[in-house]
């Protein structure tokens, strides 16, 4: 895809000229067994009707915690202090528009620029559009009554050839029960030579509000930041920069170099910004020194640092401001006003976006909010990463990792004004769902939706800080096993005499044993373990009792492995498949990745390559069942199956194609779940379920054999999730979404 394909996919979503929202059924929450939610949302089509009386707010305290899964490359170390996030379950959504910024002023209420939408009734009520064109134009006759819309894009809503945004006032101290008022009129301004204008960096101080827009597509997909306009009677009127997207505040041109400031926001240091360490502004950005990175309104390389000391004469002035960049030799910040000197504050390479901070005054820790698109695609996951530190330069440290929250939530920021007095409560304020306005997708935690959406989170305590003597290795010529304390977590067996390597015990990291080796109704079932059924006609998969050899050989040629001090591990395996007495049929390359387990439990990441030495037929059993299995133990007889499409019980779920299968003693209890990836050779895969053994698979050949001729490649990939506390099928959907 060019960048002139990503201006339409843009057009097409963020700008769309008609603003639609999904809302998620009521009964929808994470916090309800498996089997209920598949009772009660069994049907997608049931769910493409809105319930009566929904009003996208939910007032009863319904704890959950959002899967966390932390890429291995992540160059943030975990906090110290917080070993993460709860959702209470209570949230609240207001107006049908995003890009809402919340400044605290002097008088006590919130203020905030907003744009893309609708507010309705002074924006008191959430009102979810469905279908396409409902509320197009204000001289439609059903267009309700004090509707007021505004679009940033150029050419879009009512006619208007210019980009516009607009303002309201947030009136309230709870967050349940707000009232956000409108502030007249819309702020039209020229995005040329871009393509649109956005609000961004919002701040109340001194009775003087500011906030600034930026530009969108240019040569290098995010345009440059334009600069603020103020004004003095609470947003009433305004005086309008003298920049210009062409001639912006810092001078940037994405046709010479990637974008460093183009969406900053301010750091929220509470109301009238009565906790900055030393009276200045400080905002932060997104941006890319790479002319080949992802520079885009929700992606980015790297997070940069800039302040000032606010007043109308300094905020359009670029010789006002100081620009981070990087520390001296004793570690102290340095900070110049020359533009060019500015340094990354943070850098991960594909993984930041947009960044928003606060300051936590109660436990007087900043907290960082990163939303960040994972690919171009408008219907692309995005991830929220959570950090926090002690200081305004750091260092950063990783409270959570949010997989595809929301599913795409964005502009995620913490409104200090709703903090509570022990800093460990407050209220996430985000948009979400911005991608799918004529299709009915709910949002994901439930309360995500195009609107203002707030939803209440605490902070947990007891951060988990790295030890290298929590986990020990142990190592032989044919197994590795990872201990925590003396109790085994997993254990590979990769004998050259017994051909196929496996694993067992596979254990959550509380010690409880999932898998089951030999058992007596099935000795060749080996815990968690591939073995193909036919090949060619002969069986690789019943071995003899009396010979301990099935028809064909399984022969593992060689292995290895790398540990690491956190227990995460890479295991590489060479294994080639032929008849006793004969030449190789199929040889595989496989590579399994061991994540670091956590309290949450870990992944293991499972991918095979296959060759085909010759012409080769693979076949299964009558019953359906070959390659990727899981035997669990007599304990987990008593568990029950669920799957990606809220289905329960082996009866439901086997033969069927589903994206994962999870067997789960219940909610919040151990579980142990394996995902069939996208790309999989006939994807969502058909699953092979056993209640009574237990035992489960999925099965590519289910309901038909697959040819390979000489020379051809198939790659298998499947990722296994064992957890001492099943989150719930919303959440084991949303680590679906992170399997790609």
């Amino acid at each position: 895809m060019g960048k002139s394909d990503h201006v339409l996919v843009h057009l097409k979503g963020h700008n769309t000229r008609h603003i639609v929202l999904f809302i998620i059924a009521a009964f929808w929450i994470p916090l309800m067994s498996s089997q209920s939610l598949a009772q009660t949302s069994d049907s997608r089509e049931a769910n493409k009707t809105v319930p009566k009386g929904y009003s996208g707010m939910q007032t009863e305290v319904r704890p959950f915690r959002w899967p966390s899964k932390t890429p291995a490359d992540c160059p943030f170390p975990p906090s110290g202090q917080f070993s993460g996030i709860e959702f209470t379950g209570r949230y609240r959504n207001y107006t049908n528009a995003d890009t809402w910024y919340p400044t605290w002023a002097d008088d006590g209420n919130l203020y905030s620029p907003w744009t893309d939408g609708y507010l309705l009734d002074n924006g008191d009520k959430y009102v979810h559009f469905v279908r396409e064109g409902e509320f197009t134009k204000p001289e439609d006759p059903t267009f309700p009554k004090r509707c007021y819309p505004c679009n940033s894009g150029a050419n879009e809503l009512a006619g208007r050839p210019k980009a516009a945004t607009a303002q309201a006032k947030i009136v309230g101290d709870d967050p349940l029960n707000l009232q956000v008022i409108n502030i007249a009129p819309r702020i039209e301004a020229d995005p040329a030579p871009y393509i649109g204008r956005y609000p961004c960096g919002s701040l109340f101080h001194k009775g003087v509000w500011y906030y600034g827009t930026y530009s969108l597509w240019g040569p290098a997909g995010l345009g440059p930041f334009v600069g603020f306009r103020y004004s003095k009677d609470y947003g009433k009127t305004w005086v309008e920069t003298t920049c210009t997207p062409a001639q912006p505040l810092f001078g940037e041109d994405p046709a010479k170099a990637p974008v460093r400031i183009g969406a900053p926001h301010f750091i929220d240091f509470g109301r009238n910004m009565k906790h900055s360490p030393d009276g200045k502004a400080y905002l932060v950005a997104h941006g890319s020194t790479r002319s080949e990175g992802p520079n885009e309104w929700q992606m980015a390389d790297q997070v940069f640092l800039l302040r000032v000391k606010p007043s109308p004469a300094n905020i359009n002035n670029p010789g006002a401001y100081e620009f981070f960049a990087g520390f001296n030799a004793k570690g102290k910040a340095i900070w110049s006003q020359e533009f060019d000197q500015i340094k990354p504050l943070l850098t991960w390479e594909g993984h930041l976006g947009i960044v928003t901070v606060t300051y936590n005054a109660p436990l007087k820790k900043y907290l960082m909010f990163i939303s960040r698109g994972m690919s171009y695609k408008d219907d692309a996951q995005h991830d929220t990463m959570i950090l926090e530190a002690g200081a305004v330069e750091g260092p950063w440290k990783l409270v959570e990792y949010l997989p595809a929250f929301g599913p795409n939530a964005y502009f995620v920021n913490l409104p200090s004004k709703f903090i509570s007095k022990d800093g460990l409560t407050g209220w996430l304020c985000y948009s979400s769902c911005w991608n799918s306005k004529w299709e009915f997708r709910p949002g994901n935690p439930p309360g995500s939706h195009y609107s203002m959406s707030l939803h209440e989170i605490r902070l947990l305590p007891g951060g988990t800080k790295p030890d290298e003597h929590l986990y020990s290795w142990q190592r032989t010529d044919t197994t590795l096993a990872l201990f925590r304390g003396d109790k085994v977590i997993w254990k590979v067996v990769a004998d050259t005499a017994q051909g196929k390597p496996y694993f067992h015990p596979l254990a959550t990291t509380n010690g409880i044993t999932l898998s089951d080796l030999r058992p007596v109704d099935h000795l060749w079932h080996r815990g968690l373990w591939w073995s193909w059924k036919l090949i060619n006609g002969l069986n690789y998969w019943e071995e003899d009792p009396g010979t301990g050899r099935s028809e064909a050989a399984t022969d593992l040629q060689d292995w290895d492995a790398k540990t690491y001090p956190d227990g995460s591990a890479r295991l590489t395996f060479t294994i080639s498949y032929h008849p006793w007495k004969g030449e190789p049929v199929l040889t595989e390359k496989r590579v399994i990745n061991m994540s670091a387990p956590t309290d949450k439990g870990y992944t293991l990441d499972w991918a095979s390559e296959f060759i085909a030495e010759t012409n080769v037929l693979l076949d299964r059993s009558p019953a359906g069942y070959a390659g990727f299995s899981l035997r669990l133990g007599p304990a987990q007889r008593e568990w029950s199956f669920t799957d990606s499409e809220w289905r329960t019980g082996q009866n439901t779920i086997h033969g069927q194609p589903a994206r994962w299968v999870k067997l789960s003693a219940g909610f919040n209890e151990p579980a142990v779940a394996i995902f069939d990836h996208p790309g999989n050779l006939r994807h969502p895969a058909r699953w092979y379920a056993d209640q009574s053994m237990p035992y489960f698979s999925p099965a590519p050949l289910f309901d038909r054999p697959f040819e390979m001729a000489a020379g051809k490649k198939v790659v298998l990939r499947y990722r296994v999730v064992v957890t001492d506390h099943d989150p719930g099928v919303t959440a084991t959907n949303a680590m679906g979404e992170s399997f790609k």
